[in-house]
């Protein structure tokens, strides 16, 4: 357990094989889905992975599978790559009783968003609208630092520079000069160009 104090909400997460309302309380949480999959059992058919799940995939209840069909459609695996939005609502009721059920807002990859109206319980219907969920890009990856050139290996690059083996061009476009390495390179350079 992390001594960090400033995110406490693994403390609140439950003991269980997947995703609970109860580890959602106070927020959302946005995730990425890697993988779907077919249940055990005929409450819970639906398996969905996502990115940093630890073992605990998300198991959408009946309503919020009707949401991720008519959002992404009924092929499970057109859904890999694509991400959502979860919530708490704490009104879902099981047996009578309220304990809270997890519940999408936002979905990548469905236009303008939606309005769907599925029975939320016998007799009962209740309209949800599913915003459009934008994510970024990921950043490119910063490209890899330039290996920089030691003293000691410092006067074979300028050996092979003056013998024509290279070229200062070459050697500041594969290695991360120092200034002085830099000022030497346009010093040799300046001394060709006179010498011709």
């Amino acid at each position: 357990m992390s001594n960090d104090i400033t995110n406490l909400r693994d403390t609140i997460i439950a003991k269980s094989d997947q995703l609970n309302a109860d580890d959602i309380i106070g927020g959302t949480i946005t995730v990425t889905v890697t993988a779907v999959k077919r249940g055990d059992s005929a409450e819970q058919p639906v398996v969905i992975h996502y990115q940093g799940d630890n073992g605990r995939p998300y198991k959408p209840c009946k309503t919020m599978r009707r949401v991720l069909i008519a959002g992404w459609g009924e092929n499970g695996s057109a859904w890999v790559g694509r991400s959502m939005t979860l919530f708490n609502e704490p009104s879902v009721k099981f047996g009578g009783v309220a304990v809270g059920g997890i519940r999408i807002s936002a979905m990548t990859d469905i236009g303008n968003g939606f309005t769907l109206t599925p029975n939320a319980s016998k007799g009962k219907k209740q309209t949800v609208f599913i915003k459009p969920l934008m994510i970024a890009p990921p950043a490119p990856a910063a490209a890899a630092a330039k290996p920089g050139i030691d003293d000691a290996t410092w006067p074979a690059v300028l050996a092979a520079i003056e013998s024509g083996k290279r070229t200062a061009d070459y050697v500041r476009g594969k290695y991360a000069l120092t200034d002085a390495q830099d000022n030497e390179l346009h010093a040799l350079a300046v001394g060709e160009s006179a010498g011709d």
